[in-house]
This record gives structure tokens, sequence and C-alpha cells, in this order.
């Protein structure tokens, strides 16, 4: 039973992971690195960590521009968040050992809506990324 609850707590994805703070969005965009990973573009920013808050914090959007209509930038916002909670354990693993912090954000750059399976298969490739970029930062 004990071992249900932790692997729930695992793969769930509050809202204390959630970039909602304009001082670290204007940081994350202004300095932070980016690369794209089609149909997403990810800005991300590694930074020390003081065991505060949470490990990863998450910005996800799907802009107008790209997604006309509110019901389909709301389902890519859906399958963003869906494979991002089942897949970021290793990374938020790799950052609480090193003692980083990392804020980033995924937005949708694409006129279509990418099916589950294609967001799954992106969304590892992104995390895999930033596995790697955060084995080799130095802090």
């Amino acid at each position: 039973m004990q071992q249900k609850r932790q692997q729930k707590k695992q793969n769930s994805f509050p809202k204390s992971e959630r970039l909602t703070s304009r001082n670290d969005i204007e940081r994350l965009f202004s300095k932070g690195g980016r690369f794209m990973a089609y149909p997403f573009s990810v800005r991300y920013l590694f930074e020390a960590w003081d065991c505060k808050g949470e490990a990863v914090s998450v910005l996800i959007t799907s802009p107008k521009k790209y997604q006309r209509f509110a019901v389909c930038r709301n389902r890519a916002k859906r399958l963003i968040r869906e494979t991002l909670r089942t897949n970021k354990q290793q990374l938020q693993s790799l950052l609480e050992d090193k003692k980083l912090r990392l804020l980033f954000s995924v937005s949708l750059v694409s006129k279509h809506l990418p099916t589950y399976r294609q967001t799954q298969t992106k969304m590892t490739e992104i995390l895999s990324t930033l596995t790697a970029k955060a084995e080799n930062e130095n802090h």
C-alpha cells in the first residue's frame, strides 16, 4: 500500500511544479536557452537549488497564433501535461542529486494538433535532452 502511494505521488503534477512567478518567467525568457523538438519549442534555465520548492517548474503554452480554437489549445496543453507527468522522474531525481532547479517552458508551435503518441515521443526526447544538459551543467 505504501509503495502504491509513493508511485501515485511520483506520477503527479501538483500546482507547485507549475511556473507561475512573473519574475521566474521573465528570467527564463531573458537568460535561458532554447531548442526545438518540432512541434514543440522549449526554453530552459538551470539555477542553483536551495531545496525549497520543487526542482522542476514548468510553463505550458499553446498560443492562439497556432491553435485558433480554445478547445484545441486546451487539448494540446492537456496532452503535454499528461506526457510530462508520466515521464519526468529521471530528470527530477538527477536535478535533486545535483542540487539544480530547472525552469522550462514547452510551447506548441504547429497549426496541427499532435496525437498522444507523437506528444509522448517528443516529450521523451525533450526530457532526455534536458537530462543531458543537466548532467553537463556546473553550478
